[in-house]
């Protein structure tokens, strides 16, 4: 299986992935690609999520990090929590997902724009491929 293959995969940098939410047999996919931390930004009120990631991802010797985000009411906090978190692994590999790479898209746009230099436009162009945000998401970008 190729990374290509898992829901809505971005490679957004050169050390830094994004998709919707993975299968549990495709977490060894990610881990065979030297990805070392998943960050899950879905939140557990979701009926597709891996009930087990967590579990999952750690025996892979991976790095599992899980903050939910409800998708109409993302925040500053959040977005200094996730920020805070890319640092930590800065030297590390990452995969960030979230149900269909929308929440995930958002929070790497701050990520680009924050510490890449990136400007909105740029970092947009890089991790908005699959979904235009509404408005709730258009305000988020703009914080």
């Amino acid at each position: 299986m190729a990374l290509e293959d898992i829901l809505n995969f971005t490679q957004v940098t050169g050390r830094v992935a994004s998709s919707g939410q993975p299968l549990a047999h495709e977490f060894i996919t990610i881990a065979d690609n030297g990805y070392q931390v998943v960050m899950n930004l879905c939140t557990h009120r979701l009926d597709d999520i891996v009930r087990q990631e967590g579990t999952i991802v750690a025996a892979l010797d991976m790095i599992y990090f899980h903050m939910p985000v409800p998708f109409d009411k993302p925040s500053p906090e959040h977005i200094r929590i996730f920020l805070a978190q890319m640092e930590l692994f800065s030297d590390r590999k990452i995969w960030v997902h979230c149900a269909l790479n929308y929440r995930a898209s958002g929070f790497l746009c701050h990520y680009l724009k924050n510490s890449c230099d990136m400007s909105l436009k740029e970092a947009k162009d890089k991790t908005f491929p699959y979904w235009k945000p509404n408005e709730v998401w258009q305000e988020f970008l703009e914080l």
